[in-house]
Order: structure tokens, then sequence, then C-alpha cells
């Protein structure tokens, strides 16, 4: 859950400074973001969040299936022959 909440954090970062980058551009003009550095940053934060949710579905997924997995016996005994 954790790497959710910092992957939801940091996409949200990267979508605000990403929004900041488009009004800037429209409020100075193409000269203020000519190099380009800057989307490229924000782009970067945003897929970065992406990844850091992914790894938290992932990880609480496979939490879920190891705690469902701890309370079983590690096998069943099917049928006993000749046993007394």
């Amino acid at each position: 859950r954790l790497l959710s909440i910092i992957g939801t954090i940091i996409a949200a970062g990267g979508m605000t400074f990403g929004t900041f980058l488009l009004i800037m551009r429209f409020v100075r003009g193409s000269v203020w973001a000519a190099n380009g550095v800057f989307t490229l940053f924000a782009v970067l934060f945003i897929f970065i969040g992406a990844q850091f949710i992914g790894l938290g579905l992932l990880g609480e997924y496979i939490g879920r299936i190891y705690w469902d997995v701890r309370g079983r016996p590690r096998y069943f005994v099917q049928q006993i022959i000749n046993g007394k």
C-alpha cells in the first residue's frame, strides 16, 4: 500500500508540474521552455509514479496470496491404503 501511495503522490506531482509547464508556456511564450528538459522530467515523474502504483498493487496481491496460503496445510491425504 505504501508504494501505491508514494506512486500516486509522484504521479500527481508530475501532472501538477506538467500543468505548470503548460501554463508557463502560454504565459511566458516558447522561449521559456525551449529546451524541453523540464517537460521530460514531468513525463518521467508520471511514468515513475505509474510504476510505483503497479508495484504497490503487485505487492498487495502477492501479500494476500501469502496470507491465504499460510493457513493451509502443506499437503492433503486423499486416501489411506492398507493403513492401521
